[in-house]
């Protein structure tokens, strides 16, 4: 079954993940424009809380894919090649650029090798 996005009641025509209103596609400097736009809020709502975030400055398309790519690995326990294959890397080190594995998520990984078999 092949799942299509709907607007409005109205199924997109094309197979695009980001569209505009009119469904057509975005571009990236479309979907940067988005990103600057929602971190220029949000860092403007955490300063009237008495924080500094500067996301506006540090959040970017491509962040947002190495945050999404770590925590797959991290807190869904997604393998390293099943990222690999959602990000469209061809080589396996590209996405262990993207994937820094923390001490925490080593130590979980070795208590579940079972050492009995």
């Amino acid at each position: 079954m092949v799942y299509k996005r709907t607007r409005k009641n109205k199924i997109d025509e094309n197979d695009y993940l980001f569209t505009s209103r009119s469904g057509n596609q975005l571009k990236g400097c479309d979907i940067q424009r988005i990103v600057k736009k929602y971190a220029i809020a949000t860092d403007k709502g955490l300063g009237e809380k008495g924080y500094k975030a500067d996301f506006k400055d540090r959040l970017t398309p491509h962040t947002l894919r190495h945050i999404f790519a770590i925590h797959l690995l991290n807190n869904a326990e997604i393998l390293i090649n099943e990222i690999q294959t959602l990000l469209g890397h061809s080589n396996i080190s590209t996405t262990n650029i993207y994937t820094k594995i923390d001490n925490k998520t080593m130590q979980k990984s070795y208590e579940k090798i079972n050492w009995n078999n």
